[in-house]
């Protein structure tokens, strides 16, 4: 669900130029289960205080309560008032042996702030691998070799997944992009987007 103002003309100006001011946001965050890096929240608005502020931007992201469900509202400000807003439901978080509800809670918040925020901005994330900085490997015959996790990227975009499926499974595997699916869990992460795909088509 999205929510603009009237006119968009500035705040569409201001947020191209935005992106083009944009790198990739740095991973500091470490995913105890998984083993992978990825961007926190915190590294998120490290990156895009500066630039949001030169091309006179602002972020809200504030809890609401839409037909008894609850929803993080994550507007875009200009300067001139215009906005651009979206929401994102928040799933049911129960507690754990590790955290109580209200823990549980917020450790969801958290996530559904980092990857709200990423999709408004449309942030990506740098790939701290140095041998991704270069060219793919040629075979003998000078063609570029299959990059898996090209193929494997492609084969979850095939499924036409909505973002309620796709935020489904992220928060399963405790990530934010198809992209930061480490390799020995691609086989699994495939199969459990196909799976929530094929319920809420079915409407489970």
């Amino acid at each position: 669900m999205i929510n603009t103002s009237p006119e968009l003309d500035q705040i569409a100006a201001a947020l191209s130029a935005f992106q083009s001011q944009m790198a990739g946001v740095s991973k500091s965050g470490v995913n105890p289960h998984l083993k992978n890096k990825y961007a926190s929240l915190e590294d998120c608005w490290t990156a895009i205080r500066e630039p949001l502020a030169a091309n006179k931007l602002a972020i809200t992201q504030l809890g609401a309560m839409i037909d008894d469900r609850e929803v993080l509202v994550t507007t875009i400000w200009h300067a001139s008032g215009q906005h651009i807003s979206g929401y994102h439901p928040l799933s049911d978080a129960a507690g754990t042996k590790s955290m109580n509800a209200d823990q549980a809670h917020g450790s969801a918040l958290t996530y559904l702030r980092r990857y709200a925020l990423a999709a408004a901005l449309g942030l990506t994330q740098t790939d701290d691998d140095a041998a991704s900085a270069g060219p793919p490997p040629k075979q003998q015959n000078g063609a570029s070799k299959p990059d898996p996790a090209a193929q494997f990227v492609k084969a979850c975009n095939d499924l036409q997944p909505s973002d309620k499926a796709l935020y489904a499974v992220y928060k399963q595997y405790e990530i934010d992009a198809i992209e930061n699916v480490p390799a020995d869990k691609r086989r699994a992460f495939y199969n459990d987007l196909k799976a929530e795909v094929t319920a809420q088509k079915a409407g489970i």
